[in-house]
């Protein structure tokens, strides 16, 4: 499938916090990844620690593996233009709930090879330039570089009001972007839940 800015914006779902709203609701300028980030709905169920099953989702076709706390939504597409000159083939891979959203995209390039040493660091700090850029007024980020068997990456965090938290790990490997994600409202079950899942983000063996 494949959207362009506007109707890939059209078609997202709307988000039932104000804050969310602010931090990912933003103008159709801001790259599709921001945009396709978990997003909260009526339909979501609540989140209860009794009832999560937690079990390792990996994709060896996609280089990665961690930890979720169902069976995963899977969807797949193009994003056309998400960042200026660059058009991103994806898949991801997510869990919703009422209060806290996990989500793994990975993107290749749409049309071309893969992702050169050159391009990596540029994208990723495009990437996270606009999620410290998109964010609403008042609220707080910042960013760290980190590397994973190798690889280039950063995480970039998101603080609001009403304890909103937004964190994106991205990491540049084998000639993709990968990355995990996680909305969530900061509490007592929900921070470790956001642990658990960033910490068991791994690349699979092999990747450079």
């Amino acid at each position: 499938m494949q959207h362009s800015k506007a109707s890939y914006w059209n078609q997202q779902r709307s988000l039932s916090r104000r804050d969310c709203i602010g931090a990912l609701a933003v103008a159709a300028v801001v790259p599709a990844f921001i945009r396709s980030a978990p997003a909260w709905a009526a339909e979501d169920p609540k989140f209860d620690v009794a009832k999560l099953s937690w079990r390792v989702f990996s994709r060896d076709d996609l280089g990665f593996s961690v930890e979720l706390p169902r069976e995963p939504e899977i969807s797949d597409g193009v994003n056309v233009d998400e960042l200026p000159g660059y058009s991103f083939k994806y898949v991801a891979a997510e869990v919703r709930f009422d209060v806290v959203s996990f989500n793994v995209a990975v993107r290749e390039l749409a049309g071309r090879g893969p992702i050169t040493a050159a391009e990596g660091p540029k994208l990723l700090d495009a990437m996270g330039n606009a999620v410290q850029t998109g964010k609403e007024e008042g609220m707080q980020s910042g960013f760290v570089r980190l590397t994973m068997n190798g690889c280039p990456g950063r995480e970039d965090t998101v603080r609001g009001k009403d304890d909103f938290r937004l964190t994106y790990r991205t990491v540049v490997c084998g000639g993709r972007l990968i990355q995990a994600a996680a909305m969530w409202v900061s509490r007592g079950d929900t921070d470790p839940a956001v642990e658990r899942f960033l910490r068991s983000f791994k690349l699979l063996p092999g990747q450079r």
